[in-house]
């Protein structure tokens, strides 16, 4: 499939049929309360923060291309596209792919506060969280998660 530069009607048509629907199930879904089992809950509060999200950025990007702002709404496009992955890599891989995300978060914590220490002179320099190794379940678990966070290299 070959998108030419510029407004592409064929995919906005699809996506004004397709939003719409796709956004109105959601709200419905989020106005009664979503139940989770309490075994679920660790993976699905940030897959329902990816959700939410998603949702909301695929309401930026209609109102974008509705003010004529194509080109500019690729980013969004390119995220919403990322998002959904993740959001399935999420769900397939359960609580590994948590302690994945956890150690994510926390390896930029630790660079976000080495830069800090480093470039400021605060009087107390920022506390980074520890660098403890990650434990996974197996070695299959830790190969999976490991290479798309790229963690090997972080501590």
């Amino acid at each position: 499939m070959v998108y030419k530069f510029g407004p592409n009607e064929q995919c906005l048509r699809r996506c004004r049929a397709t939003v719409p629907v796709i956004l109105q199930a959601a709200e419905k879904v989020t106005a009664q309360g979503v139940r989770v089992p309490s075994e679920h809950q660790n993976v699905v509060y940030p897959l329902m923060g990816w959700w939410q999200f998603t949702n909301r950025t695929a309401r930026a990007l209609v109102s974008l291309y509705d003010q004529g702002y194509t080109v500019e709404a690729a980013p969004l496009m390119r995220n919403l596209m990322g998002h959904a992955y993740a959001m399935n890599w999420l769900a397939d891989s359960g609580e590994p792919a948590v302690v994945a995300l956890a150690e994510y978060w926390r390896a930029h914590k630790r660079k976000l506060a080495r830069n800090v220490n480093e470039t400021w002179n605060l009087p107390e320099p920022v506390d980074a969280p520890s660098s403890e190794p990650l434990v996974f379940a197996n070695d299959e678990s830790e190969q999976i998660h490991k290479t798309p966070f790229h963690l090997v290299s972080r501590r």
